[in-house]
């Protein structure tokens, strides 16, 4: 309404509350794109513009897009820097999307998970063994890195929203034994969530064992339906031992 009344610094003024509402709406992308171009701010209307397509699952031409105008040291923000990460990623463009996590580290030079978060970036698929390896070992050695940082770090110093973006589910692709780092990641996980929900640290009574004897298993998922991640895992559901286990 504000742009059709020929008021754009007071539609933009909105709008940019409304993104930081719903940041997913390319609807409110295109509008605050338009807002900045009638104020010719034609930078800020272009990255309207990538978040747009990002937000249309069209990350290709958010690729395009952005590369059409900007360079990765020419990222402003964090978010920013999150949002291109996605979309190099999504384009198989693993490169590019390290370069961004490494700009997100130099935005954020006391945030000590992302120093270590570029090396955390793994390829869902290699081109030779050797590629493989060379993303495995620097992989493993910023957990390394990580290990230590957890028992440094003071409380507080997560970025959560760093921890969440960054996780360890293409290791697995690689197929090798890694119990060792999965249980790092999952310390880490424990340290932010306790530190937001104290709550979390206080023990949980554990039940007994039923009459029978059985073992009881609870399988939590973020999404359990028809789907890729519950295809791979539906085999456990199906097939555990039921003379043991309930």
């Amino acid at each position: 309404v504000l742009l059709h009344q020929g008021q754009p610094e007071a539609a933009i003024t909105e709008l940019v509350k409304a993104v930081k509402i719903c940041p997913n709406s390319p609807d409110w992308w295109q509008h605050l794109e338009d807002a900045f171009g009638a104020i010719a701010k034609p930078e800020k209307a272009r990255m309207c513009r990538v978040y747009r397509l990002a937000y249309q699952s069209r990350h290709q031409e958010a690729v395009e897009a952005f590369l059409a105008d900007f360079t990765i040291d020419q990222i402003e923000t964090y978010n920013d820097c999150l949002l291109l990460y996605n979309c190099f990623f999504q384009c198989g463009m693993v490169r590019q999307a390290v370069q961004t996590v490494e700009r997100a580290a130099t935005l954020k030079p006391d945030d000590q998970f992302l120093q270590v978060a570029p090396n955390l970036v793994l390829a869902p698929i290699y081109g030779s063994g050797s590629e493989m390896a060379a993303y495995r070992q620097r992989y493993l050695a910023a957990y390394d890195t990580l290990q230590q940082l957890l028992e440094t770090m003071a409380s507080g110093a997560l970025n959560v929203k760093a921890v969440e973006n960054f996780t360890n589910f293409y290791l697995a692709y690689q197929g090798k034994g890694d119990r060792e780092v999965y249980a790092c990641y999952g310390k880490l996980l424990h340290q932010v969530a306790t530190e937001r929900y104290p709550a979390l640290k206080l023990p949980v009574p554990v039940p007994p064992l039923s009459a029978n004897g059985k073992i009881r298993i609870a399988y939590i998922a973020e999404s359990l339906g028809n789907n890729s991640e519950t295809r791979w895992a539906v085999g456990w559901l199906k097939n555990h031992d039921r003379s043991q286990f309930e």
